[in-house]
């Protein structure tokens, strides 16, 4: 995220006009063999919305999943069995999004669809969870 900022300023781009935009979904990846070959690749499979991201991983949990996380980006989830690669925002990089936008002096942050969060609180945080992080990390000075 940084990098692209840091590239869109120095292409020209106004500091005050740039928002960082935050996804209420997960995109799903499969690992791609080609033969026998186990290759460092993964196709794109489909994207979903973030409770159906919750559910999915739920029931990985229980199959012996692993969750990660790179330091200031968003959680990624691997289960070895499916060979499944999940890529999606949750508490701490929806909040560490918008810290970056306030800490740097960025218009903000954009939503793509607010109904791709939980709207009916099946992931154990009320309805709305990413709104919801945003909203109380916009309102922290």
């Amino acid at each position: 995220m940084n990098y692209t900022v840091n590239y869109y300023i120095s292409k020209g781009a106004v500091k005050s006009k740039l928002l960082i935009s935050i996804g209420f979904f997960g995109i799903i990846f499969r690992m791609t063999y080609i033969g026998n070959v186990y290759p460092d690749r993964y196709t794109r499979i489909k994207s979903e919305d973030y409770n159906q991201i919750c559910k999915r991983l739920d029931e990985y949990t229980t199959k012996n999943g692993r969750k990660r996380r790179f330091p200031d980006t968003c959680p990624f989830y691997v289960y070895d069995n499916d060979n499944l690669l999940i890529y999606y925002d949750d508490e701490v990089s929806v909040r560490s999004k918008v810290r970056y936008a306030k800490e740097h002096g960025l218009a903000g942050v954009s939503v793509w669809d607010v109904s791709q969060d939980d709207m009916t609180g099946i992931c154990g945080e009320g309805r709305f969870p990413l709104l919801q992080h945003i909203i109380n990390e916009c309102s922290t000075p």
